[in-house]
């Protein structure tokens, strides 16, 4: 199936909030776990990492190396002082952990299974799975979920799995694969989660953070840039 497709909504107050900190005074917290005041509230029929195990992962991420120059800038600035000695990647994937702490709410599921969702949503075949990540992608994905259901999302893809499952010859008879209902169920499921999670993408201050399982960190999309250029502002962008 390949890899997982993730999304996730960032709330950009407290996104904005975790960077003007200090590094040394994030790093703190999470250690006392004081930190989990600043968390935003999940979005009911979303998912996220638990605190802790979000906590585990950027610790272990930043215990790798001792890097950061100067810990009492703000946590971007400290990581742009440090790219000499961190790299690109180290501090992509430093600014991708800070963005799934301060995450409403993802949605997640194998590039195959995200590639029928996408193109029922918009009617259309991408010519690569990698179209999936391309921000084009996302916006058109955003703007077909306001003039469309959750109810109407549901239908377009079970019509759409139904449809090349009959293009391969599959029996659609539940009585001969009783595969099919439980598939039929995760496939509902998934599309409404998606649904919910780009509706709630265009509320006030809210920012879709996109990426691959194994995707450099560099290449993740938060608000459609990559967190290179987060890191690296391009003027005029």
């Amino acid at each position: 199936m390949g890899e997982e497709l993730i999304a996730e909504i960032v709330h950009e107050k407290h996104w904005n909030t975790i960077l003007k900190r200090s590094w040394s005074s994030f790093v703190s917290a999470l250690h006392d776990g004081s930190i989990r005041n600043l968390r935003p509230a999940l979005i009911a029929g979303l998912e996220r990492n638990f605190d802790i195990d979000e906590e585990a992962l950027f610790l272990d991420h930043i215990e790798t190396v001792d890097p950061i120059a100067d810990f009492e800038l703000p946590i971007l600035d400290a990581i742009r002082s440090s790219l000499e000695s961190t790299g690109l990647e180290w501090a992509a994937k430093t600014l991708r952990l800070l963005a799934s702490w301060v995450s409403l709410g993802k949605f997640e599921c194998w590039e195959g299974r995200g590639l029928l969702y996408v193109e029922a949503l918009l009617n259309h075949e991408l010519d690569h799975v990698d179209d999936l990540y391309l921000p084009e992608i996302w916006k058109r994905l955003v703007e077909r979920s306001q003039t469309l259901s959750a109810d109407a999302c549901d239908e377009s893809v079970i019509m759409s799995w139904m449809k090349r499952r009959e293009a391969l010859g599959e029996s659609l008879d539940s009585s001969s694969d009783p595969r099919i209902l439980p598939t039929v169920q995760r496939h509902s499921s998934a599309a409404r989660r998606l649904h919910l999670l780009l509706r709630q993408s265009i509320m006030e201050e809210h920012s879709l953070l996109i990426g691959r399982e194994h995707m450099p960190a560099s290449q993740w999309m938060l608000n459609y840039q990559s967190l290179a250029k987060v890191i690296f502002p391009v003027e005029g962008e």
